[in-house]
């Protein structure tokens, strides 16, 4: 996932978001998935087979997800951008909440084999919808030069600018450093904790409740004036709990301080991509958002 996040900012600032990759990926990782599931279906699966569509995922993940991300401009009005990102972040939240539990239920229902061809067919209509897409006219006009001085061009914009770069550090620190605690939660559920699989399901559940809420709570309550203050706080509390957290030996309370912090998570990660959604310039937005893809997809 990171490095073809590398390389998305040669490509998508290239086009306007309308012919962005965020389309093809959708319906090349509809493919995938479709060719997953035929191979489950006729017991050809194998550990290196599935190794080589995780990476393929991923590479079409880190091609798409900033063009997807490029698009909310261009189909609201910037006033409305904490509720667009809020609720694109509740989407995922959401499906990380309850996901898991209904491919379970399809796998001890009906096998794996639905599970992909389900993922495929929600790729396949997400590509459909892409390609039908009508964006707003921006008034950006297309100057298409190199890749690389277009690349250069971007992250000069960045270096210049100290509110991007540290907004984008900002989010690199929070995906590298601040979410690892999410791959290591099942190692700490054991051993520390003393719990099964059960109680870890019920720690990353928790954690993605409390994130779901805290997107839902800024989703409503509109514009915020003061989205630098908010950006400082979440994360300063974040970084607290995640200590506390570290802490921790009780299960009660464990469950509780997860909570807090996928709220005080989505507290300052949503007013943030909402600043770079918002100051960004139209002409250099592809570029931009896609070190703040590459920085993001560093997580652990």
């Amino acid at each position: 996932l990171v490095v073809p996040s590398m390389f998305q900012p040669l490509i998508a600032f290239s086009w306007t978001p309308m012919t962005s990759l965020a389309a093809p990926a959708a319906l090349s990782m509809a493919l995938l998935m479709f060719s997953v599931a035929l191979l489950v279906f006729m017991n050809l699966i194998t550990f290196e087979y599935l190794m080589v569509m995780a990476f393929l995922n991923g590479t079409l993940g880190g091609l798409s997800q900033p063009s997807q991300q490029a698009l909310i401009p261009y189909l609201i009005h910037r006033k409305h951008l904490m509720n667009a990102v809020a609720l694109t972040s509740a989407v995922w939240q959401g499906t990380r909440i309850i996901g898991p539990g209904i491919g379970g239920l399809i796998i001890d229902l009906f096998g794996a084999t639905l599970c992909f061809v389900a993922t495929g067919v929600g790729f396949a209509a997400m590509s459909v919808a892409l390609i039908f897409l009508r964006l707003r006219d921006t008034g950006v006009q297309e100057h298409p030069r190199a890749f690389f001085k277009e690349m250069a061009g971007g992250l000069s914009f960045i270096r210049h600018n100290p509110l991007f770069y540290s907004l984008i550090g900002m989010s690199f620190a929070n995906a590298f450093f601040g979410m690892a605690y999410i791959g290591i939660l099942s190692g700490f559920a054991k051993e520390v904790m003393g719990v099964s699989g059960t109680g870890l399901g019920v720690l990353l559940g928790a954690s993605g409740i409390g994130a779901l809420a805290g997107t839902l709570v800024l989703g409503s309550m509109g514009s915020i004036r003061q989205l630098g203050w908010l950006i400082i706080g979440g994360s300063i509390l974040f970084g607290s709990l995640l200590i506390l957290f570290s802490l921790s030996r009780s299960f009660p309370l464990s469950i509780v301080l997860l909570v807090l912090l996928g709220a005080a998570n989505s507290a300052y990660m949503i007013p943030l991509m909402t600043q770079l959604q918002v100051l960004v310039p139209d002409e250099l937005r592809g570029r931009v958002m896609g070190v703040f893809g590459m920085t993001y997809s560093m997580m652990p």
